[in-house]
């Protein structure tokens, strides 16, 4: 009998709204940016994800990331969160998710496939951190002192120059988003490698672990 590829790390309350959330790893991925890495997925409970960002309920795992949908007017087509949450929908409906049992030790994981590890209780995400060599992590919440935490392990999101040295003062590495047509570095960025070559993938890269290398480099990426 094969194994399940999804298990439940974890059922609790949001710390960015309350609201009852789960937290899912799935073992095996498909994703051609990350390669095959375990992946831990934040999912609002009780609501399809998809409904999530009609109802206003991915802030329950997304907390103030400005790239939620809401944030947008209706007319508007752009689409600023890349993540495919029919993915996500699959995720969530998965059948037969035992509990995880953290009891691995993996190369590397990535952290927040979709949501952010700031919505889950801390001794969660660090138990989570705990289960690899290395972590891939991203965080929104870079700014609110319950999560300066994160800073050890997490790249702080931002999308200006200015909340990069906001988030570099607070002693976070930063992942930096910028639009395609204006690729302008400070002196401490770097261009995400897989977007300059898409043959490195993240888990052979490993950059975007914070603070667990002893490096300056900040990472930028252009809006995909």
């Amino acid at each position: 009998m094969n194994k399940p590829n999804t298990l439940t790390v974890w059922n609790g309350k949001s710390e960015y709204t309350g609201n009852p959330i789960s937290v899912y790893i799935t073992m095996k991925s498909s994703n051609v940016k990350t390669g095959d890495i375990p992946q831990i997925t934040f999912v609002p409970d009780n609501v399809k994800p998809t409904d999530s960002l009609k109802n206003g309920r991915d802030k329950d795992v997304c907390g103030n990331c400005p790239l939620r949908p809401i944030h947008y007017k209706k007319h508007d087509h752009k689409k600023p969160c890349y993540v495919n949450l029919r993915c996500v929908n699959s995720i969530d409906r998965a059948s037969n998710k035992p509990q995880y049992l953290f009891n691995n030790l993996f190369d590397v994981i990535r952290i927040g496939n979709w949501g952010d590890s700031a919505s889950a209780k801390k001794e969660v995400v660090l138990e989570i951190v705990g289960q690899a060599k290395k972590v891939l992590n991203y965080t929104h919440g870079w700014a609110i002192d319950r999560f300066n935490y994160l800073k050890a392990f997490t790249m702080a999101s931002v999308h200006s120059v200015e909340e990069k040295i906001k988030a570099n003062k607070l002693g976070f590495r930063t992942f930096r988003t910028i639009p395609l047509a204006c690729i302008k570095l400070e002196k401490d960025e770097i261009v995400c490698p897989n977007f300059v070559n898409q043959s490195i993938q993240c888990k052979q890269c490993k950059l975007c672990c914070g603070n667990q290398i002893k490096s300056n480099i900040n990472i930028v990426i252009p809006s995909h």
